[in-house]
């Protein structure tokens, strides 16, 4: 009884789950645990497809960035990736001295 959404439905889920019978509860969906992981039809097993495992998997990314790639990781940090946002619009700010200004609208953190 972990899905009841208010103390009302919980006492109603509870009561239900005691003087109901299985078959009337069910038609309510209001099921016990055991009762949800049981497989939908008594006596019918689920079936069981087979996969084909790594014809449909794409690869591993690269663990070691490429020197290419690490150089633009560089490139992106030293611009400002601790800069904040523009109040104005959004965009990452720009460092300019000790302030930070907006390369879109042009917005300052209010230093100058």
């Amino acid at each position: 009884l972990r899905i009841a959404t208010s103390i009302i439905d919980y006492l109603f889920r509870r009561l239900a789950v005691e003087y109901m019978s299985v078959e009337e509860r069910a038609e309510l969906n209001i099921l016990t645990t055991s009762e949800r992981t049981q497989p939908t039809l008594p006596g019918v097993e689920e079936s069981v497809a087979e996969t084909r495992q790594g014809s449909d998997v794409p690869p591993d990314p690269p663990t070691v960035p490429s020197p290419a790639q690490f150089a633009a990781q560089l490139a992106l940090g030293s611009r400002g990736a601790d800069a904040p946002l523009c109040m104005q619009c959004g965009v990452a700010m720009q460092r300019a001295g000790s302030c930070y200004v907006c390369t879109d609208c042009g917005a300052t953190s209010g230093c100058s």
